[in-house]
């Protein structure tokens, strides 16, 4: 039950209100878990988590937790994150451009429009924020640098930002028919399903029809708070798919997971072709969906040095277009 998820949640985060000897040594652990990432994004990266999550009016879910480790663990969140700010200055000029490329580029959540202009900024900015960078640039190498450092921001950020707009298939209404016999490949639907709806299973019954196995993954977010457990929602969505799957062939397509953590990471378990997202519109959820395909992207090669599945959407049938989990909660 949801007590029990609480329970588990701040087990999982106990080590935050360890002794200042031990969490010290878990704080190095973890930057030997993640030693593949550049020092720059980790340090700004893991510096702005740890600060939010200090900054929270409660870390623990549970009081026994609240009571024993609150306050502690803040202390630690404080102590790390200053410390992970000094050695983030500390850094030379590449691993704070690489950083600051980095950040430019979450930035594309709101809009892909200025994107070589953004590039080229993101270069420029970052350099011109570092002690001394003109003189010495000039002192150094040149004026020909100075050009060619948002040019190289531009060479990556560019591609990337093109791929963002154009590159994704989309699954459009009618959805296309297969040939019996002709199923491909494994794929992940993921959402929160915070409650399915009859434009998810419009959407599954769709993936059910073309492709051999269909994983629909509710994603567990611990920060987020949800008035139904994700098993509930589990239940709930399965429940309704044997009523609207009666193919017993399709039904057997399908399989409903609850995932903490990473899409990515278990498309990747479970061999996926394809991480499928289901779109109303592109006015409506195009923003927060071409970001969650940015961090598909970037994930695996940073996190994980392994290729990114590719991202696929689905348009919602007209019938339920006007339909989404927050309109159903409220009736």
């Amino acid at each position: 039950d949801e007590g029990d998820c609480k329970l588990f949640m701040d087990f999982d985060m106990a080590v935050l209100g360890w002794p200042k000897q031990q969490y010290d040594e878990y704080r190095q652990q973890v930057r030997q878990e993640y030693i593949h990432v550049p020092a720059g994004i980790f340090c700004s990266a893991r510096a702005s988590f740890l600060t939010a999550t200090a900054s929270q009016a409660q870390i623990f879910a549970t009081d026994a937790f609240r009571e024993r480790l609150e306050q502690r663990a803040r202390e630690n969140l404080i102590w790390e994150s200053q410390i992970l700010q000094d050695t983030y200055q500390a850094l030379g000029p590449l691993p704070k451009l690489v950083n600051g490329l980095f950040s430019l580029s979450k930035r594309y959540r709101s809009t892909l429009c200025g994107v070589g202009a953004a590039a080229g900024a993101c270069g420029a900015g970052t350099v011109a924020a570092l002690p001394g960078p003109r003189a010495l640039l000039l002192e150094l190498v040149g004026r020909p640098l100075q050009v060619m450092v948002p040019l190289s921001c531009a060479s990556i950020v560019l591609p990337t930002g093109c791929y963002l707009a154009f590159g994704a298939p989309v699954v459009r209404f009618p959805y296309p028919k297969e040939a019996a016999g002709c199923r491909k490949g494994t794929v992940v639907y993921a959402g929160s399903f915070n409650p399915p709806h009859l434009g998810h299973l419009a959407m599954i019954k769709h993936l059910a029809s073309v492709h051999e196995k269909v994983y629909v993954v509710i994603g567990v977010n611990p920060r987020k708070h949800q008035e139904v457990s994700p098993y509930v929602r589990r239940a709930l969505l399965q429940q309704m798919l044997l009523t609207m799957l009666r193919d017993e062939e399709q039904c057997g397509v399908v399989e409903v997971r609850v995932v903490g953590g990473y899409v990515w990471r278990f498309g990747h378990e479970v061999g996926a072709m394809r991480l499928y997202r289901g779109i109303r519109s592109w006015s409506k959820d195009g923003k927060e969906e071409k970001f969650l395909e940015f961090l598909n992207i970037f994930g695996p090669l940073l996190l994980a040095r392994r290729l990114p599945i590719r991202t696929g959407y689905i348009m919602a049938d007209p019938r339920y277009a006007h339909v989404s989990s927050t309109l159903v909660r409220k009736l």
